[in-house]
C-alpha cells in the first residue's frame, strides 16, 4: 500500500498535534487501526497511513458477483512487512501525528510505540529491515526523510528483506479462501489445535482464522454458544441486535490479530465449528460469564473442553443478570408434593421426549422430559437404517462391523415404526435383584424411587441402550451425511419406547436415564 507525502516539502510548520490510541488491526505494512478507550461501548476508530514509505500490498479476493475478477497474490515481502507490524504494534498504545489528509479522507503520518514521540518510529524500523521502502519522488530535505534515505542504504547495504537476492517470491503465501469438503478437513485434523491468526471477528462468536502454515482462510463459529448478531437484510444498513457490538468489541480487543490455537471439533451445514485457544483464557468461557453469549444446545455437544463449565458460566451471568440476561426471571416451579412425584403406566409416546402416562386415579397425563433435546426429525419418511459406517462397535465384550450379521444390527437395520406408538408393560419385573441401576443378566429392570434406580428394560431396548450413544457419537462428529448412517428421531423414539414398556418408573429420574444412553443430548 503506497503512501503520500504532505505537500510543501520546504518552510516552517507549526508542531503537529500528538494523539494516543491502542493499535486494533494492521492492514498492510504501512496502514494500521487505531482506537480509543471505551466508554460506555465500543471506542472510536482510526485509519492511520504511514508517510513517505511503501511496503507491499496484501493479497485480495476477487469480488463476489464479478465472475471476470480475479484473485489479486501477495507483492513480495508485503506479508512478513505486516507481520512485522502485527507482533510489534497488536494491543499496544502508541502515539501518532497527522500530516496531511486526503480529499477522500486518508490519513497519513508518523507513528510511534509508547506513549509520546520518544518511542520507537515504526516508518524508521520498517525500513531499517528491509520491509518498506522510501517513496519515489521524496527528496531527504527534513531530518526525517534523512534518516529515512540513510536507513534505506544500510539495509541494501546488508541485503536486508526486499534487498536480498532473488525475487522474494517465497514470501508469497498461498492462500487458499475455500474448502471443497470442510467436513473432511476438519476430521483431518483429529481435534489437535492448529496454530492460527484471528484475521476477522464478524460478531462476538464467529472468526475468520488464517490456518498456519498453509494458509487456509476459514470461518469458524465457536462451538456450544451464540452471541447476538448483527441482522443484515438487502439493500438496508445492518441492524445489531442487543449487545451485539459489545460482544463483538469484547472478542476483537482479547483476539483479533492474535496468535492463537483453534481446535476444530466438527462441521455443520458447511460451517466450521471450533473452540479457540489463548494463553489468556478460554473466550468462549469468557463470553458467557460477562453476559455477552448464552449456551446452544445443538453445538455444545461437540465442545471438547467441558460442557458444564459452559453451563457454569452461563449460570453466572443469569444470576447476576449480566447483559444479555438483564431481564431475565429464574423459572419457579408452583407445584404441590403429590405432583412433583408419582408412580404411573405408559400409555404411549408422543415423541422421543414426551410420553402419555395414566395415573392411579385413572387420569390420563402428557409428560415432557425437562433439560434434554432429542433429534429432530429429518424428512416425511419413517424408515430408519442404522449401520456403523464402517467402524467397529464394542456391545459387552462382542465386537461388530458392518459386515456382521448381529442380533444387534438385525434390531435397528431397517426397522419401520410409527410416530405415535401404545405400549404394553412387560410381565416379570417384580422381585429383580439388580436395584442398583445396573444392567443384569435379567430379562429387564424395574426402577424404584426410593432406590433410586433409572429405568431400563428388555434385552431389546439394552441393545439400543448400547448402540445409541456410538450413534449420538458418530452423529454430533459429522458422520451422519456418510451413505448407510441415518440417524432419525425415529430411531431415537424406538429406544424410548423400549425403554419405557418396563410399566412403572420414576419421572423425575427418567430424564438423566435417557441422557445418560443417548436417547437425547443435555
Amino acid at each position: 500500500m503506497a503512501s503520500a507525502a504532505p505537500p510543501g516539502q520546504g518552510g516552517s510548520a507549526p508542531p503537529l498535534a500528538v494523539q494516543r490510541g491502542i493499535v486494533k488491526m494492521v492492514l498492510s505494512g504501512c496502514a494500521i487501526i487505531v482506537r480509543g478507550q471505551p466508554r460506555g461501548g465500543p471506542p472510536p476508530e482510526r485509519q492511520i497511513n504511514l508517510s513517505n514509505i511503501r511496503a507491499g500490498n496484501l493479497a485480495r479476493r476477487a469480488a463476489a458477483g464479478q465472475p471476470d475478477a480475479k484473485d489479486t497474490p501477495d507483492e513480495p515481502w508485503g506479508f512478513p512487512a505486516r507481520e512485522f507490524l502485527r507482533k510489534k504494534l497488536i494491543g499496544k498504545e502508541v502515539c501518532f501525528t497527522v500530516e496531511y489528509k486526503t480529499p477522500q479522507g486518508r490519513e497519513y503520518g508518523m507513528v510511534y510505540l509508547g506513549k509520546d514521540t520518544s518511542g520507537e518510529n515504526i516508518a524508521e524500523s520498517l525500513v531499517a529491515e528491509g520491509l518498506a521502502s522510501r517513496r519515489e519522488g521524496i527528496r531527504a530535505n527534513n531530518p526525517e526523510q534523512s534518516r529515512l534515505a540513510e536507513l534505506e542504504e544500510q539495509a541494501k547495504s546488508a541485503k536486508k528483506g526486499m534487498w536480498s537476492e532473488g525475487t522474494g517470491s517465497h514470501t508469497i503465501r498461498d492462500l487458499k479462501y475455500t474448502i471443497e469438503n470442510p467436513r473432511h478437513f476438519v476430521d483431518s485434523m483429529h481435534q489437535k489445535p492448529v496454530n492460527a491468526i484471528i484475521e476477522h471477528v464478524r460478531d462476538g462468536s464467529v472468526v475468520r482464522a488464517l490456518l498456519l502454515p498453509d494458509y487456509y482462510l476459514v470461518t469458524v463459529m465457536l462451538s456450544g454458544i451464540k452471541c447476538p448478531t448483527f441482522k443484515r437484510e438487502a439493500d438496508a444498513p445492518e441492524v445489531p441486535e442487543p449487545f451485539a457490538a459489545e460482544a463483538k468489541f469484547f472478542t476483537e480487543s482479547r483476539l483479533l490479530q492474535r496468535d492463537v490455537q483453534i481446535v476444530l471439533e466438527s462441521c455443520h451445514n458447511q460451517n466450521i465449528l471450533g473452540t479457540i485457544l489463548h494463553p489468556n483464557g478460554n473466550i468462549t468461557e469468557l463470553l458467557l460469564k460477562e453476559g455477552f453469549a448464552r449456551c446452544v444446545d445443538w453445538s455444545i455437544a461437540v465442545y471438547t473442553r467441558g460442557a458444564d463449565k459452559l453451563r457454569a458460566a452461563e449460570r453466572f451471568a443469569k444470576e447476576r443478570k449480566l447483559r444479555i440476561w438483564r431481564d431475565y426471571v429464574a423459572p419457579t416451579a408452583n407445584l404441590d408434593q403429590k405432583d412433583k412425584q408419582f408412580v404411573a403406566k405408559v400409555m404411549q409416546v408422543l415423541n422421543a421426549d414426551a410420553i402419555v402416562v395414566k395415573l392411579n386415579s385413572g387420569d390420563h397425563k402428557t409428560i415432557h422430559l425437562s433439560s434434554i433435546r432429542p433429534p429432530r426429525l429429518e424428512g416425511d419418511s419413517t424408515q430408519v437404517t442404522v449401520g456403523t459406517c464402517g467402524r467397529e462397535v464394542t456391545v459387552g465384550n462382542i465386537t461388530y462391523s458392518d459386515e456382521d450379521a448381529s442380533p444387534l444390527a438385525a434390531q435397528v437395520l431397517g426397522l419401520q415404526v410409527r410416530r405415535q406408538r401404545r405400549l404394553e408393560p412387560l410381565a416379570g419385573t417384580a422381585g429383580d435383584p439388580h436395584r442398583d441401576g445396573s444392567l443384569g443378566s435379567g430379562q429387564h429392570l424395574r426402577s424404584r424411587v426410593q432406590h433410586g434406580s433409572f429405568p431400563l428394560c428388555s434385552v431389546k431396548s439394552r441393545m439400543f441402550l448400547a448402540i445409541l450413544p456410538q450413534a449420538m457419537s458418530c452423529h454430533h462428529r459429522g458422520i451422519s451425511s456418510s451413505p448407510g448412517w441415518r440417524l432419525s428421531r425415529t430411531a431415537v423414539l424406538t429406544a424410548a419406547g423400549a425403554a419405557l414398556a418396563s410399566g412403572e418408573i420414576a419421572w423425575s429420574l427418567f430424564g438423566r436415564a435417557g441422557a445418560r444412553a443417548g436417547f437425547c443430548r443435555v
